[in-house]
This record gives structure tokens, C-alpha cells and sequence, in this order.
């Protein structure tokens, strides 16, 4: 299935949001790689989206691995192609409502936006840039911050003036994180950060979709414990209200170029939009960033 931006780009481009694997020419569909490529999977962190290519690297922080692009034939392109693949929820919540700015931005080209939490393949044929979350390092690639790894409970305005002030008796939403670890940005460590002890799940809504869990929580169905990166947006629109509380740390979101990116006009412009467009995300909720009050006016941390 294909979904299109409401507003098509000037000169002849297109948008397309394709939930499916990146499919090389000749390669296995829903894969993303040609016949008789191995691929290696990433042994990830807590909540880190798949990534890349993976390379098992010695030492690092808590057995980390590095990452590496992968190798393959540069293939002809007539007409001007880039592909961006991104997290699920990194694409429904951040970019999906900036696809007309970034059309836009790349009137002469075809823009494939790839979202999965599946590992995608940075080469020709298959993806020239990337937004995943994590720490790093990623070698071999041109890695650039994007946006902050922040975590803090959020939920419907209306929710929130009715809520109880003991936080353990909100009806709280949980998604589902592929591996954890101590710094996992979950619920049990936000109730440890406050000075309380973890309450027993009851009759609480798990997503396997962050973006879910998001959605469901401007649904008024309960309290999300949510990246900021992902809801500063619905914040300051007023569709969302943040929860007093901690707010946890966790890693931040970069943007990743392929060696061949380097090359490609086309790739360098959406690159360059990618990090403007983040740039004016963080100066537009820039008091929040610094420990002030958040966009909306909801109650800060405390």
C-alpha cells in the first residue's frame, strides 16, 4: 500500500510511504537485498530501532555493536531517487506530517520513504539515508544527531485534569520494546526515578506500535510514556498534555549517510532538509529543551 503526501511536490516527483521491506532490482521480495546477500541483524539495545548493516565490535559500552553500510553495485538511475528509510513510529508521528515541506525540498527527485523496524541495507539500490534511534557508533557512516532522546509521561488534555495525582493509579499504556536493558526508558524505571516502587500491571493496553501507544493516549485511553521527539508537536497543538513526573533520558535520533550519499545531489538536498527542518523542531520547543516550561503550558516535570 502507498500513501501520498496531501501536497504533491512542483515539478514531476513523487512521495511514496511504503510499509514494506526495500526491494533491490533483482533482489528477494520484501528483503531488501539481491539474491544470495547475507544480511547481518544487529543485536539491539533497548528500544534501539533495528538499524543498518551490523558489525560485531570488540569492547564498547554494555557489548555494543558498530555498524558498517553494506556493499553492492551501483545501479543507473534515470531520473533523480532517494530513499529514506525510518523507524515506524519515527514516520507516523514526525516526518509523515512534514512530507509536503520535504517534497517540496526535492521537487526534481522521487522520494522513497521506507518506514520498518526491520534492519535496512544502506547502498545503492536500496537506501541512501537513514533515521534510526540509538547510541552509536556508526562506522562507516556520516552520523548527525537529529533530535534528542527524551521520555515523559503524556496524555489527552482531558485525561489529564481528571487524572489521580498518585501516578500508579493512571491507566497507563505500554508498547513494546524489542530488547531491554537497565536504561530502558519503560515505566518501571520512570516509577523508580520518582522514589516509588513499580505497581503490578492491571488491566493495562500494551502496543507492539509505538506510534500506537501515542495515538491511543490523544485518544484520552491513558497516560503514554512517550518520546519527546515523537509528541513535542501534539504538545504544543494542544492535543496532548504532559504528566507530572520524571522525565527519562535515552538516546537520541540520527540521521545516517551512506558513503555513496555523499555523491547525490538529490540525497545531499533531503539531508540538508532533514537537519534544517530538526534545527527549527528544536529552536520552536527550545524551552522545554532546557528544563523550562513545555510548549503547551501543560504542567512541566517536577
Amino acid at each position: 500500500m502507498i500513501a501520498r503526501p496531501g501536497a504533491g511536490p512542483a515539478r514531476g516527483g513523487h512521495a511514496a510511504l511504503r510499509p514494506t521491506a526495500i526491494r533491490a532490482r533483482g533482489g528477494h521480495p520484501g528483503t531488501g537485498r539481491p539474491p544470495g546477500r547475507q544480511r547481518c541483524h544487529p543485536r539491539r539495545q533497548a528500544r534501539r530501532a533495528p538499524g543498518l548493516t551490523a558489525a560485531p565490535r570488540a569492547g564498547g559500552n554494555g557489548g555494543e555493536e558498530g555498524w558498517r553500510p553494506a556493499s553492492g553495485p551501483t545501479q543507473r538511475r534515470d531520473h533523480p531517487a532517494v530513499t529514506l528509510s525510518t523507524t515506524r513510529g519515527f514516520a507516523a508521528r514526525w516526518l509523515l506530517p512534514r512530507l509536503p515541506a520535504l517534497s517540496a525540498a526535492v521537487p526534481d527527485a522521487d522520494l522513497h520513504l521506507h518506514a520498518t523496524d526491520a534492519p535496512a541495507e544502506l547502498r545503492p539500490g536500496a537506501a541512501d539515508l537513514a533515521i534510526r534511534y540509538g547510541p552509536g557508533p556508526f562506522p562507516g557512516l556520516d552520523a548527525t544527531p537529529l533530535l534528542p532522546g527524551l521520555f515523559l509521561p503524556v496524555g489527552s488534555p482531558a485525561l489529564r485534569a481528571s487524572a489521580p495525582v498518585d501516578p500508579s493509579r493512571w491507566p497507563r499504556l505500554h508498547f513494546e520494546w524489542r530488547l531491554r536493558d537497565a536504561d530502558t526508558p519503560d515505566w518501571p524505571r520512570w516509577f523508580r526515578a520518582l522514589g516509588q516502587p513499580p505497581p503490578p500491571p492491571a488491566g493495562e493496553l500494551t502496543f507492539s506500535d509505538e506510534a500506537h501507544a501515542i495515538q491511543a493516549a490523544v485518544a484520552g485511553q491513558g497516560v503514554a510514556l512517550a518520546s519527546l521527539a515523537l509528541v513535542a508537536d501534539a504538545i504544543a497543538d494542544g492535543m496532548l498534555a504532559v504528566f507530572p513526573g520524571p522525565v527519562l533520558p535515552g538516546h537520541a535520533f540520527h540521521l545516517l549517510r551512506a558513503p555513496h550519499a555523499a555523491s547525490d545531489p538529490a540525497a545531499g538536498r533531503v539531508a540538508a532538509w532533514l537537519l534544517e527542518e530538526a534545527a527549527r523542531w528544536r529552536e520552536r520547543h527550545a524551552a522545554w529543551l532546557n528544563g523550562g516550561s513545555p510548549p503547551s503550558g501543560s504542567p512541566g516535570p517536577r
